[in-house]
């Protein structure tokens, strides 16, 4: 009886309690408060809050507060006076919690929330207040241990409309405008998940999102882990994250799994804000863990269209220069699946650059961003079990890559191409200004008509080819380390086959001009060509050169001025058969690597300089035999010319050179040139 009583005064003082608060509240003009509300907000931020509208009191159970036609001033550098407009925003709080000093939000509704976030030139943000570490010091002073902790308040239920978010960048002049039409985040208490719902859009590319989130009142808790879960449209894209973050609000501790995927790259032009190509479909996965200034992705699989990548990425952001580290594998990258579809325009070489005075120049004199081997460190492992790229194709590729205060060391330890062994090593030192490069490269029995039929050109050239180059260079521009290039550069191909019709088509009949009457076989064999420039300060000398096919032995020289790109070969047919002497024709190669010119010697026809008939080789070329692989085997074709005892056959009185045929140039490129030197 007595608990009966006690239970029906508790009730009656709670009543009396309610109706208290309740007659205090009724009683309040809210209005009276606005200035202190303004200089409470001036005395944290230093900024000026203005309420320019009515403040409504709405008292019920569950009383609200409303206010209208709020603005929050910018920092004095803003592009706009007002950091934050507000048309409208709503509160209602349950009454009976704050009997105990609790506040529960149990709706904040706002609309028309205009935020102006931005950078100076500096990369000073708009919401660093000034007097935020002057109140932050008195909070601190006034601090009297747990008297100074006041709870969280719980809040039951967020929307917001109508909401314009508006990223300006000081220093890049970039900018960017969010709008939000619907967000929404519902949640029991501040100990309870928050679910949310976001409907918006990134430079008119609409982006939905939905989730859940960790309670509010854990987003300070540093001992608990807050989750997530979160799954977000935009752009085509599909972006899933789940997870958890030790400390989400310094974003670090992160444990998230990541999955992106979409049909195509093209898809998210409009939230890039560029065209973007038509690339896809594509994927990417992983674990993502730590902060952003030191953040792992493992477990990473990237696809893209029929091309994959694996392993895992360790980026390194701290107060220093930015670290990146990597192991990635692949089965299958295809270039062309990451560069897009090729242009049907058969467009001149890029390389072939027009300067002011009407020159084309092969080598750009654009400065190397020699800046970049010292904004980052690199250190990359690679391996590619097949990589394609326009055709051509590479197998078994395993590439080191390391840049590291300056100096960048690319080493492709071993690889693969058409059958052949490929190796090279490239390093480059920007420290001083001036990239001091070195490049070594070695192919050894490539197998160029299988590359050229996986090319789609099936029956140009048949043949495999070794060739081999150690470079020095120093400059800031390809031009500049060319003109003072220094190093080797040997070629050699031992029983090639040519397809004797693409040699009229692609060598504009400079067969005619060098050996006429040959015949139209379908096919020609090419028993030898071995070629090697010596590289010394910019000037590539051709000292010795053989051409050697069952009809005619071609020789020659010359030099290349890698400084001008000034070309000025000479070449000379021997032919195998007497009856073939007054038809041959000395050969000149001049003008320039992109415009080069390819005809019968002048200075040679003029003078009436006689060719002579060979019955085996060249003996004097016998300098080219180191370049050759196995150069002591006597089955070797390119020994076997080159190492040859017989001597030259007299020439017939009659067999001077003849008036030679008109002149035909062959222009386009160092491609032109190789052209008109693949004659039989």
């Amino acid at each position: 009886m007595n608990g009966k009583k006690i239970l029906i005064g508790v009730v009656a003082l709670i009543v009396i309690i309610v109706g208290g608060l309740y007659a205090v509240i009724a009683s309040l003009d809210v209005n009276e408060y606005r200035d202190v509300i303004a200089a409470e907000a001036e005395k944290a931020t230093g900024r000026k809050l203005t309420l320019a509208g009515e403040l409504e009191l709405n008292v019920s159970l569950s009383p609200s507060i409303t206010a209208s036609d709020i603005t929050f001033t910018n920092a004095g550098w803003g592009s706009r006076p007002e950091m934050i407009k507000l048309k409208d925003v709503s509160v209602e709080v349950a009454l009976l919690p704050l009997i105990s000093g609790n506040i529960q939000v149990k709706r904040l509704v706002m609309s028309g929330l205009d935020v102006l976030l931005e950078t100076d030139k500096k990369g000073t943000p708009n919401w660093v207040f000034a007097s935020a570490k002057k109140a932050e010091k008195e909070s601190s002073d006034n601090d009297d241990g747990d008297a100074g902790d006041a709870a969280l308040p719980t809040v039951n239920l967020v929307e917001l409309r109508d909401i314009h978010l508006t990223w300006k960048d000081g220093q890049s002049g970039d900018s960017k405008i969010v709008k939000i039409s619907k967000l929404i985040g519902q949640a029991d208490g501040a100990s309870s998940p928050l679910d949310f719902e976001l409907v918006a859009a990134l430079n008119d590319s609409a982006i939905t999102a939905s989730g859940k989130l960790g309670p509010l009142a854990e987003l300070s808790n540093d001992d608990k882990p807050w989750p997530l879960s979160v799954s977000l449209q935009a752009g085509g894209a599909t972006v899933k994250i789940a997870g958890s973050i030790a400390n989400p609000m310094a974003a670090s501790g992160m444990a998230l799994k990541l999955a992106v995927s979409g049909n195509s790259v093209a898809d998210m032009s409009a939230l890039a804000g560029a065209s973007l190509p038509p690339l896809g479909p594509y994927s990417v996965s992983g674990d993502l863990k730590g902060s952003p200034a030191n953040i792992s992705l493992s477990n990473l699989a990237v696809k893209m269209g029929g091309s994959d990548l694996s392993g895992k990425v360790q980026v390194k952001a701290g107060k220093g220069k930015p670290s990146i580290a990597a192991t990635l594998s692949s089965k299958l990258l295809n270039v062309d699946d990451f560069t897009g579809p090729k242009q049907e325009a058969a467009a001149p070489a890029a390389t072939e650059k027009k300067e002011e005075g009407g020159e084309k120049r092969v080598f750009s004199a654009d400065p190397l961003p020699l800046e970049a081997l010292s904004s980052v460190d690199v250190a990359a492992n690679v391996a590619i079990a097949k990589l394609m790229a326009s055709g051509v194709v590479l197998e078994g590729i395993d590439l080191v890559a390391n840049i590291k205060g300056g100096k960048a060391d690319v080493n492709l330890k071993k690889g693969s191409l058409s059958g052949g062994a490929l190796s090279a090593r490239i390093t480059a030192d920007g420290r001083k200004g001036k990239s001091d490069v070195t490049a070594k490269f070695k192919a050894t029995d490539v197998d160029v008509g299988k590359m050229l039929k996986e090319m789609k050109v099936t029956d140009l050239l048949d043949a495999k080819v070794s060739t081999g180059a150690d470079i020095k260079g120093k400059g800031t521009s390809v031009r500049a380390i060319m003109a003072g290039l220094n190093g080797k550069l040997d070629v050699v191909s031992t029983n090639a086959i040519v397809g004797s019709k693409y040699l009229d088509l692609i060598a504009a009949d400079l067969l005619t001009a060098m050996v006429p009457g040959g015949d139209k076989k379908d096919e020609t064999k090419v028993n030898c060509f071995v070629t090697g420039f010596d590289i010394k300060n910019g000037i590539a000398t051709n000292s010795a050169f053989l051409f050697d096919t069952a009809r005619v032995v071609i020789t020659g020289g010359g030099t290349i001025n890698l400084q001008n790109e000034k070309i000025d070969l000479d070449f000379e047919p021997k032919p195998k058969e007497a009856s073939l002497l007054s038809l041959a024709v000395p050969l000149e190669v001049t003008g320039t690597l992109a415009e080069p010119s390819a005809g019968p010697n002048k200075g040679a026809v003029a003078a009436g300089v006689a060719v002579a008939v060979v019955t085996t080789a060249i003996n004097p070329l016998g300098l080219l035999i180191p370049l050759i692989s196995g150069g002591s085997e006597d089955k070797n074709p390119c020994v076997a010319a080159l190492q040859g005892s017989g001597k030259t056959a007299p020439k017939p009185a009659a067999a001077q050179v003849q008036p030679a045929p008109e002149k035909k140039e062959e222009s386009g490129g160092v491609g032109g040139l190789l052209k008109g030197l693949l004659k039989k």
